[in-house]
């Protein structure tokens, strides 16, 4: 992979692996994500769980943020990601640490011999300052969610705070949605739920905004904060992110 302004101690990730989460322009990315969770109120001192955490796009721009109090734990389905991250990344900063499961999905993991409703993060309880779930919540179905957010709320500390990325819809956004190639390919797979593929929905599921913030304070979160992405042709001038972001914080 040819990273311009690459300064780490250690090599950027191949270019299988980048494409693998995404593709892009790796440092950009992560350097973008690494803001949001500062911006949402990540400390150096903090620690930080990263749900679906890939190459370590987020992983490798805090190693330039995290004191060495402050830990940083990632976990995948995709072995060879995390193999990567084990081997470049934990040696040289070793409150930097990640591990597999091999979660069944049907997209990214569809052999996998772990339900994901019946996965329990392998953290205790109030382990965490910072959750953050980039492009996971858009994989999951229903069940799935609830079963991850219940965990979330269990290692999350009480006045942490959760980062998640999403497809949320209105129908003001719908209106606008139209226009858009990626949402006129979604289908309604169950009520207030359209996905791009309704052979495999997991591959970019989208809910509508009041059925997915139900299911978030359900389980004792609070909204902090919202900002609309761009994937449905609305907002483009108001927030750069493709995807919807959400701040949350457990109730007490």
């Amino acid at each position: 992979m040819s990273e311009t302004n690459w300064s780490y101690p250690f090599p950027a990730p191949p270019d299988q692996l980048v494409q693998y989460v995404g593709g892009g322009d790796f440092l950009a990315i992560g350097r973008s994500l690494r803001d949001e969770v500062i911006r949402a109120g990540l400390r150096p001192d903090h620690s930080i769980l990263d749900v679906g955490c890939g190459v370590g796009r987020l992983a490798v721009p805090l190693t330039d943020y995290l004191s060495p109090v402050g830990r940083f734990r990632g976990f995948d389905v995709h072995q060879p990601s995390i193999d990567w991250c084990a081997a470049q990344l934990t040696p040289r900063f070793p409150n930097f640490q990640f591990s597999a499961h091999d979660i069944r999905h049907p997209h990214y993991n569809p052999g996998g011999a772990i339900a994901p409703t019946r996965f329990q993060y392998p953290y205790p309880d109030q382990s965490f300052d910072f959750v953050s779930l980039w492009s996971v919540f858009t994989h999951l179905q229903l069940p799935e969610v609830r079963h991850f957010r219940a965990e979330i709320r269990r290692v999350l500390v009480a006045g942490g705070r959760l980062l998640v990325s999403c497809f949320l819809l209105t129908e003001e956004r719908e209106a606008s949605a139209r226009k858009s190639d990626f949402y006129r390919g979604m289908t309604t797979v169950a009520p207030g739920i359209k996905a791009l593929d309704p052979q495999v929905p997991e591959k970019a599921l989208a809910y509508a905004e009041p059925l997915f913030l139900r299911e978030l304070t359900a389980a004792g979160f609070r909204l902090e904060e919202k900002q609309y992405g761009t994937w449905c042709g609305t907002n483009r001038h108001t927030f750069l992110g493709y995807q919807d972001k959400l701040i949350l914080r457990p109730r007490p």
